[in-house]
C-alpha cells in the first residue's frame, strides 16, 4: 500500500467520524428557535401565518412562509432564490410537536419555542437535514 493510499484512508475515517459526529449532535443545533420548548397542546393554538428562514442541505438560505388552518391543513411558499415553490399537507400532533411528511414521504418535526414576552417561534427538522425557522405574523 502507498503511502498517499494511506493518507486518504486515514483522512476518509477520520471524515467519516466527523460526519458522525455532525449527524448525532445536528439536532441540537438544528433547533434554532429561540426561549423555551413549549409542547403544542392542539393544532388550532399555531393556526395563522408564520414567516421567516431555513437552510438547505448544502447550506444555502430560503425563505419561507407557512399558512396554518385550525383542522391541521396548511399551505407553504418558498423562495429558494433562483425558484419559487409551495407545498401543502396535514399535521399531525404527536407528543407536543407536529409532524408531517411532504410529498416524497420525507419526514418533518416541529418544535414551539416561546421567548420573552411570550413571542413563538417554530423550528422545523426534515429528516434529510434541512431546517427552518418561523415566527407567528
Amino acid at each position: 500500500m502507498t503511502t498517499i493510499t494511506r493518507l486518504i484512508q486515514r483522512r476518509v475515517k477520520a471524515s467519516g467520524k466527523i460526519m458522525l459526529a455532525l449527524v448525532l449532535m445536528s439536532p441540537f443545533f438544528a433547533l434554532g428557535g429561540t426561549g423555551s420548548e413549549t409542547p403544542i397542546e392542539n393544532i388550532a393554538s399555531i393556526a395563522g401565518e408564520w414567516g421567516g428562514s431555513g437552510k438547505d442541505r448544502a447550506g444555502n438560505s430560503f425563505s419561507i412562509t407557512y399558512y396554518f388552518q385550525e383542522d391541521g391543513s396548511f399551505t407553504c411558499k418558498v423562495d429558494l432564490g433562483f425558484k419559487k415553490k409551495t407545498c401543502d399537507g396535514t399535521l399531525r400532533l404527536n407528543n407536543g410537536k407536529l409532524e408531517w411528511e411532504n410529498e416524497r414521504s420525507i419526514p418533518y418535526i416541529v418544535t414551539l419555542f416561546t421567548g420573552e414576552e411570550g413571542k413563538r417561534s417554530l423550528t422545523g427538522v426534515r429528516a434529510d437535514g434541512v431546517t427552518w425557522t418561523v415566527k407567528a405574523k
